[in-house]
Formats: structure tokens, sequence, C-alpha cells
């Protein structure tokens, strides 16, 4: 939700989905953003407030994931080493039926 302009105009629309049920995610390349520009405001909000359920690269492309990466040691140093695998391993993996996880 931190990259779309009508949330950044109005936060409160974000509630208003979460209440929906929407699941939200975060873009780890939104952390890296300096301070003060609205991706980096309100991921670092939602990830500090625990209302994202999830953290994800968006890898569109190789040579943009060493700052992806970035975002994730980012969200580390925000939230801890728990709560990031709490958004990059538990949380995901609870959209996936238990047999599908468990086959090889």
């Amino acid at each position: 939700p931190e990259r779309v302009r009508a949330f950044q105009r109005d936060v409160r629309m974000i509630e208003r989905l979460e209440k929906m049920g929407l699941l939200l995610q975060c873009n780890s390349w939104c952390l890296m953003d300096r301070p003060g520009l609205p991706t980096r405001d309100i991921s670092e909000r939602l990830l500090k407030e625990g209302r994202y359920f999830c953290l994800g690269t968006d890898t569109h492309n190789a040579a943009s994931l060493p700052v992806r990466l970035q975002g994730i040691e980012q969200a580390v140093e925000m939230v801890g080493e728990q709560a990031v695998r709490q958004l990059t391993v538990e949380n995901p993996a609870k959209l996936f039926p238990p047999d599908m996880l468990n086959a090889r």
C-alpha cells in the first residue's frame, strides 16, 4: 500500500481495507527510500505498527536485488529478527495448504 498515491494522501484508506480482511505486504525496496518520502514513511509506520502480513522483495530483475535485500536488513533494524522472520517465512507459509509445504 505504501506505493499507492491515494493511500499516501489518506492513510486511513488502508485501515478500511484491513477491516475488510485485506492482508498487507511491504515492498522491502520502500524501506531503503530516504526518510521523508511517502513510500518510506508509510512503510516504516505500518511495519513498526505490526500491520503488515508479509515482507517481500518484489524483485523484477537481479540487478535490483541487493537494494531489496538491504530493505530486509533495514526491517530487522526497525523491528527485530523475529518479526522479520514472521513476515518473510511464517506468515507467507500460512497462504499454502500444509500438504503443499511438506511435499518434496
